[in-house]
């Protein structure tokens, strides 16, 4: 039914001359308009700035910073924390 009142639409719209209106702004071409930017410049958080945190988180991280995890297991086997820390998940 649709598609009959549109055929029917198109004829009587050629029957009586109609045209649509020509564009007001011809149409701009892709390879010449500039995209829109915005000015403001943007940055990643710095997830270790000082500023990020409170006291309290500053502390924890410190803390986390200043352990030294050992790279090759002759390291691991000496350091006293790393034993217990293994033994404690067995």
């Amino acid at each position: 039914m649709l598609h009959f009142l549109i055929i029917n639409l198109c004829q009587t719209l050629q029957e009586t001359g109609f045209h649509a209106p020509p564009d007001i702004d011809p149409p701009l071409d892709p390879e010449l308009v500039e995209p829109l930017r915005s000015g403001r410049t943007s940055q990643a958080p710095d997830i270790f700035s000082p500023d990020m945190y409170d006291s309290t988180h500053n502390s924890l991280i410190a803390q986390l910073f200043s352990i030294s995890i050992p790279s090759c297991y002759s390291q691991t086997v000496k350091d006293v924390r790393w034993i217990n820390a293994t033994n404690g998940e067995l």
